[in-house]
């Protein structure tokens, strides 16, 4: 196989070009043969990497495209696609659809992202909406859990939660080497007959299918401990599932840090869990997992978190590699074909 070539967005995300240029070099550090591609201001990302001090057999690895333009989060993604076609975003997802390079990686505007899929990638044949994927940790199993969609599609169809799971299932297995994933569908209980009249009717259809090992509904209260692999939802319900779990951890975690600061004894009680608390706070940690797929497009199109620090720019170019190499959206062009 010729060398994997990955591009990233240089010029998005909340903590700016030099955490993702540190990212950048600490994965060419630990890598062999691979090649990054970055889009952007070309002076600030020359700037940035040269604070890295790679050695010139690293730079000869890292080639920098120059973009004069950048697509905020404010504007309206669609129109910003369109016009800004300098843009970092825009440059990127062109030179992957004109096969320069085998995934692009961007933390920026999701609704740009899914624009610049739309209209630059193009839906795969078959797949009636393109949904937005993310990696949640799990408690109780060392494989993350796949929540699908996060956002991509506020209103969704009985079609799309159906071809949600089937994707989603494909990537589980390709990407995590999980036989038959365990797909379950979000709703209000656990019961066949819960849930709105769309929700049944989609309860039915992924029950029919053969080619997923769809389990049944599941409740939001589980999501983080049940032993599921894809959890399917709208796009309205998964954003604010999402955004719910990351709010907990957020308070959790710093209501902990004030617990254990509060006096002596409660110091010392610190010191003993430290361990513990470190590798709990890793496991919810979505730094760890990098980046999912935007599903249903033509290309390998990934979204980081917006703010992604240099170690989750890190591993998700480590894992975009490796969706690379599973190749995992041929399988999803195969869909229609096995129906």
């Amino acid at each position: 196989m010729n060398d994997l070539k990955i591009g990233i967005d240089a010029m998005a995300g909340d903590l700016g070009t030099s955490e993702i240029c540190q990212g950048v070099s600490d994965y060419l550090r630990e890598s062999e043969t691979k090649i990054i591609y970055m889009f952007g201001d070309l002076q600030l990302m020359q700037l940035e990497i040269d604070k890295q001090k790679l050695n010139p057999k690293l730079l000869d690895r890292l080639i920098l495209i120059k973009t004069t333009e950048v697509i905020y989060s404010n504007e309206d993604p669609a129109m910003a696609i369109k016009r800004k076609k300098d843009s970092s975003l825009a440059v990127g997802v062109r030179y992957l659809q004109e096969n320069k390079i085998d995934a692009f990686i961007s933390s920026g505007s999701t609704g740009a992202l899914l624009a610049a899929g739309i209209f630059i990638s193009k839906r795969i044949p078959g797949i009636s909406r393109p949904a937005l994927g993310g990696l949640v940790p799990s408690t109780n199993k060392k494989e993350p859990t796949l929540f699908l969609d996060l956002g991509a599609n506020i209103e969704a169809k009985v079609e799309h939660l159906v071809q949600y799971g089937q994707m989603g299932s494909i990537f589980m297995e390709e990407n995590f080497s999980i036989d038959r994933p365990k797909v379950a569908l979000l709703n209000i209980g656990v019961e066949e007959n819960k849930g709105n009249t769309m929700y049944k009717e989609v309860y039915q259809e992924l029950d029919k299918l053969n080619n997923i090992n769809f389990v049944g509904n599941i409740e939001a209260k589980d999501v983080l401990k049940a032993e599921v692999d894809v959890i399917v939802m709208d796009g309205f319900a998964g954003n604010i599932l999402l955004k719910s779990i990351e709010g907990t951890v957020s308070v959790f975690t710093s209501s902990l840090k004030q617990i254990f600061t509060k006096s002596i004894i409660n110091k010392l009680a610190a010191l003993i869990v430290k361990e513990d608390i470190r590798s709990f706070k890793k496991t919810l940690d979505y730094k760890e997992l990098g980046c999912t797929p935007l599903f249903g497009v033509n290309d390998l199109i990934l979204k980081a978190h917006g703010s992604s620090n240099a170690y989750a720019y890190k591993n998700a170019l480590s894992q975009g590699f490796k969706m690379i190499e599973n190749d995992f959206i041929t399988k999803i062009k195969r869909l229609n074909e096995n129906e």
